[in-house]
């Protein structure tokens, strides 16, 4: 039998790296931010200033390098 629960406890790289390139984009609504834009930017709706969009990204670039899966654990 394939165990897979060692596999959930590795961060995706890959996921990571798009992440980390995109650069921020302030918007009002998902819409502002269309289809090839949003490949390429980060954005939280709703959110129209950069420093509180910086601490946003900045919280979840740190969960996404620190990524656990709590379920595991349990």
């Amino acid at each position: 039998m394939v165990q897979l629960k060692g596999l959930f406890k590795l961060a995706p790289a890959k996921a990571i790296k798009c992440f980390r390139n995109k650069k921020n984009a302030l918007s009002w609504d998902w819409y502002e931010i269309w289809q090839d834009a949003h490949k390429k930017s980060f954005t939280v709706a709703k959110v129209m200033r950069e420093d509180i969009l910086k601490d946003i990204r900045a919280s979840l670039d740190k969960a996404l390098s620190e990524y656990t899966n709590v379920l595991i654990k349990l």
